[in-house]
């Protein structure tokens, strides 16, 4: 859980070398565009995306964890909020690194697609 918290203080502050080093060098990302692999297209990914993700709410079983979170697109010259939305993550974590990113558009879908449910549900800041 940890790993997962660490990696979305990361994303929202931008600090790459953190995020690469929390993550598997083949990690696998898939979302609304697709999947992809590697760690070096999860920082390009983040670069274009120009995206926070404010953790709302986690589930986790052994090395699965889902997270439900406000997600905040920004324009990049700017830095103006674009949009937002409420999405939900599944990070699969291997040896204290995470090795799968799925994006999915609501918390059902997550925990569906991770096997989980509400009672998995976990107390954390």
């Amino acid at each position: 859980m940890q790993t997962v918290s660490k990696w979305h203080e990361a994303l929202n502050t931008k600090n790459k070398e953190i995020l690469g080093s929390l993550v598997a060098k083949n990690v696998g990302m898939s979302g609304p565009k697709g999947d992809v692999e590697g760690v070096n297209v999860m920082l390009d990914w983040v670069s274009r995306a120009n995206i926070t993700l404010e953790p709302i709410s986690y589930f986790q079983f052994r090395d699965t964890v889902v997270v439900e979170e406000c997600a905040t697109w920004h324009d990049i010259e700017t830095g103006a909020e674009i949009s937002s939305a409420s999405v939900a993550t599944v990070f699969i974590l291997a040896n204290g690194f995470i090795t799968a990113i799925q994006r999915h558009n609501n918390l059902r879908e997550a925990l569906q697609a991770a096997s989980l449910t509400e009672k998995h549900r976990v107390d954390y800041k």
